[in-house]
């Protein structure tokens, strides 16, 4: 048992470049030059024509365990399982595959945190802790509704620029930078 500051945090779009590997297998398949820029929604369909093909490639095995970490993910989450207790919390997804893939991609990734601390749910209001880091706007909402005195933290997208949030990392131009800055309000806070 630790008496260390908990700290949820997200897996895709936090610590792996999901939008990344997406946005450039669609430009590949439709000739098409989308970037992060235009991503105004968190859902690839309502963002881009024939966006619903995601949804299939979500189902691939393997999908989730190739993704790239996005730059300086790694160093943060050491940094922090240094002075908190860092625990996983991602969504399980609707494929099989989802939860083994993203397993693997964590033990590859980030082996300094243990098995036992990763969490698999779609309803991560439901898990208490003192920090959430997430991308997704309706996560982060939903935990601070269940969660009052625990604080919210981002990456800065378009698509969760407006949400009330404790703390936004500046931005999915310099995520490493933004990376350093959510660290350094997380330890700052403790």
């Amino acid at each position: 048992m630790t008496n260390k500051p908990v700290v949820l945090c997200d897996q895709d779009g936090i610590l792996a470049n999901l939008t990344g590997k997406v946005l450039a297998r669609f430009n590949k398949l439709h000739g098409t030059s989308h970037d992060i820029s235009g991503q105004w929604s968190y859902h690839f369909g309502k963002v881009l024509r024939g966006g619903d093909i995601v949804n299939e490639w979500f189902q691939e095995p393997g999908f989730y365990r190739d993704l790239e970490p996005l730059p300086g993910a790694v160093d943060a989450l050491q940094r922090l399982h240094q002075r908190t207790r860092v625990v996983i919390l991602t969504s399980p997804g609707n494929a099989p595959q989802c939860v083994p893939d993203k397993s693997a991609w964590l033990d590859e990734h980030m082996p300094f945190l243990p098995r036992h601390e990763r969490i698999y749910t779609s309803r991560k209001e439901l898990v208490r802790g003192d920090f959430l880091i997430d991308d997704s706007p309706k996560n982060l909402a939903r935990w601070k509704e269940h969660n009052p005195d625990g604080k919210t933290v981002a990456i800065k997208y378009p698509y969760n620029a407006k949400v009330d949030v404790s703390f936004m990392g500046d931005g999915f131009q310099d995520i490493e930078g933004a990376w350093k800055d959510m660290v350094k309000f997380i330890l700052g806070s403790i």
